[in-house]
C-alpha cells in the first residue's frame, strides 16, 4: 500500500466527480490541506472541508458517490487521467479480434505479448 506524506498548508489537486464535473464544468481544482490525522486529511475547497481516508487509497468519507478524487500532486492527477484515457483507447482496439488479425503483423502481435508478460 503507498504512503501518503500530507502536511498542513500543503496545496493539493482535486480531480471532480461525475456529479460535481457535470455541474462544475471543469475537469480538477486545487485545495489545501488543513488537518492530517491518523487514518484522514482534510483538506479545504472553497469554504467547504472534506475527508479523505489516506490509508484506503485517498477515498473521500463519505456515504454516496465522491464528489472529489484526491492528489498529491497536479503531475499525479494528470497522469491517471492519461492512463485512464489510454486504457479506454486499449479497450476498444483490442476488444475486436478483427483489429488484431486484420491491422497487426505476427511481430507486433508478439512485441504486445511480450510487453503484457514484464
Amino acid at each position: 500500500m503507498k504512503q501518503y506524506q500530507f502536511e498542513v498548508g500543503q496545496k493539493v489537486y482535486l480531480e471532480l466527480g461525475v456529479n460535481r464535473s457535470r455541474y462544475e464544468g471543469r475537469e480538477y481544482t486545487q485545495g489545501e490541506v488543513t488537518k492530517v490525522g491518523r487514518k484522514y486529511v482534510t483538506v479545504e475547497i472553497g469554504f467547504r472541508e472534506y475527508q479523505f481516508d489516506h490509508t484506503n487509497e485517498l477515498r473521500q468519507k463519505t456515504d454516496y458517490s465522491q464528489d472529489y478524487y484526491l492528489y498529491e500532486t497536479l503531475e499525479a492527477l494528470l497522469d491517471e487521467r492519461g492512463r485512464k484515457k489510454l486504457a479506454e483507447e486499449l479497450t476498444s482496439y483490442f476488444s475486436s479480434t478483427y483489429n488484431l488479425k486484420m491491422k497487426l503483423t505476427l511481430e507486433q502481435m508478439q512485441r504486445i505479448k511480450e510487453i503484457i508478460n514484464e
